[in-house]
């Protein structure tokens, strides 16, 4: 199983160690690794009944062990038992560094479920969602089409890669779920922004170290591509490299305002990630916030390094979360609200 793992093998690692739990049900250390490697082909329920039956076996082999398993039912929405792994954390090693942040989330968490609302949070009516992850939704102006990101089983990759597709609006359910044709590639594409007219798509392309941008051109770790519909092929293209903003470090999750006018997006500085904006007629940039949050940008990939940010109607503001607060931020540069 460790020289599985070693070369990131991981369908071969959970056969062998499935062997070795199935052989000796007691032994921790085989626990440990197979929450490790569901963590990293992230199917994160699978990892927490490992991790809790391993930390039950011997807490004293991994000293993050319970601090990660209160981050991992943090998010999975188990905030009570959340709060109990992280009593252990205290009881074992308050001093970690990550404790304090957790415990803050979990307890606003807590707290904020408890709270009553008007608000009726539901999954969205028709075909969208699915056993496979789905997330980073753009929609068009007209309110009646969708683009969203959803990761799908790879040969290539055993956390899956990341393609996108699309739903309409069909009297007031989403209809059949369907790829985006001639955008799609055997890599990651992700985060996608769609034009108020949905003939444009600005998305996120990340290189691999073995292939890099596959068929695209790239200059940073993650770069922002321009894709455009024909409507005599039905079909997008491939994707060109947008150029000016992105760096030799890593750009991601772009947002368009409405009129197409604005595009705000991440990008990477001196190890910090913040908000900029590019006025897309004059081509002038500026910092809208930085920094905006503790990150994992070297991961590589488009998955959940960055809120998804939107524009006010009016284009006038962003939505954006961070800092543990979701804020307005004006487009002009003015100041910050924190609704």
């Amino acid at each position: 199983a460790l020289d599985a793992y070693a070369v990131k093998d991981f369908s071969q690692t959970i056969t062998e160690l499935n062997k070795a739990v199935t052989k000796s049900p007691n032994y921790a250390l085989a626990w440990f690794l197979l929450a490790q490697t569901h963590r990293d082909i992230l199917q994160d329920s699978i990892a927490i009944i490992e991790l809790q039956m391993a930390l039950n076996l011997d807490d004293t082999l991994y000293k993050r062990g319970w601090l990660e398993l209160a981050e991992l039912l943090w998010k999975s929405g188990d905030y009570d038992a959340g709060m109990d792994a992280l009593d252990m954390v205290v009881k074992k090693h308050w001093e970690l560094k990550q404790f304090k942040w957790v415990r803050a989330g979990l307890k606003f968490s807590v707290k904020a479920i408890q709270a009553k609302s008007s608000y009726v949070i539901k999954p969205l009516e028709g075909d969208v969602n699915s056993m496979r992850p789905e997330y980073f939704p753009t929609m068009e102006l007209s309110g009646n089409r969708m683009v969203f990101t959803k990761l799908v089983r790879s040969r290539n990759n055993p956390a899956g890669q990341e393609e996108f597709f699309s739903s309409s609006l069909i009297n007031g359910s989403w209809g059949e779920v369907l790829p985006l044709r001639g955008i799609n590639t055997p890599f990651n594409e992700g985060a996608p922004s769609i034009s108020g007219n949905g003939k444009t798509l600005i998305f996120t392309s990340c290189a691999t170290p073995t292939d890099g941008f596959g068929d695209r051109e790239g200059v940073g770790s993650c770069d922002l591509f321009e894709s455009r519909y024909d409507t005599k092929s039905e079909s997008w293209s491939l994707g060109n490299n947008i150029g000016a903003p992105n760096t030799t470090s890593w750009e991601s999750q772009p947002t368009l305002s409405s009129d197409g006018k604005w595009l705000v997006y991440g990008s990477r500085w001196n190890d910090k990630t913040g908000l900029i904006a590019r006025d897309l007629k004059t081509g002038e940039e500026k910092w809208l916030a930085y920094p905006i949050q503790r990150d994992d940008i070297e991961s590589q990939n488009t998955l959940g390094t960055l809120p998804v940010m939107s524009f006010t109607p009016d284009n006038k503001f962003v939505l954006a979360s961070y800092g543990g607060k979701i804020n307005k931020i004006p487009i002009d540069g003015g100041t910050t609200i924190n609704i």
